[in-house]
């Protein structure tokens, strides 16, 4: 169910998403999800559509009440017994920071590709842009500063 609700969330253009495994650091949970949506609509979408989902497909009756409740907020919670997912706002991800209270849990492989914060990947070279510099402005019509 974990990589079902991690898929959900990929398919509502959530990004950063992560299955963690916690079974060593609570006892009432086995995994967490988490996602970040981009804005409060987003992520009711993206709560809304696991909630739907799980509903549909196990048998529960999570409430609708429990994300509508949420809308003010930048961080919803849903619980789904052994699986509560966790979306974010970046700031709210930021700020919570999961991953680093969890920082013993196991990180589930995802059957996708998702879009991580700049910071967590390996960075290529030192700069995102390459800077050129170019001498080639003194044959411009511009060169001595008179732009009219």
């Amino acid at each position: 169910m974990a990589l079902q609700l991690a898929t959900l969330a990929d398919e509502t253009r959530a990004a950063d998403i992560r299955v963690l495994g916690v079974t060593k650091s609570v006892h009432w949970a086995r995994y967490f999800v988490l996602a970040t949506a981009f804005n409060r609509p987003q992520m009711q979408a993206v709560a809304n559509k696991m909630r739907d989902h799980v509903n549909e497909n196990y048998g529960t009756q999570l409430s609708k009440a429990t994300t509508s409740q949420q809308q003010q907020g930048d961080w919803v919670c849903l619980d789904a017994g052994d699986i509560v997912a966790h979306i974010f706002t970046p700031q709210s991800r930021q700020f919570y920071d999961i991953e680093t209270l969890y920082k013993g849990a196991m990180d589930v492989p995802l059957p996708f590709e998702t879009e991580r914060p700049s910071d967590q990947m390996e960075e290529e070279d030192d700069d995102e842009f390459e800077v050129i510099f170019d001498d080639g402005l003194a044959n411009s019509p511009f060169a001595d500063g008179n732009f009219d």
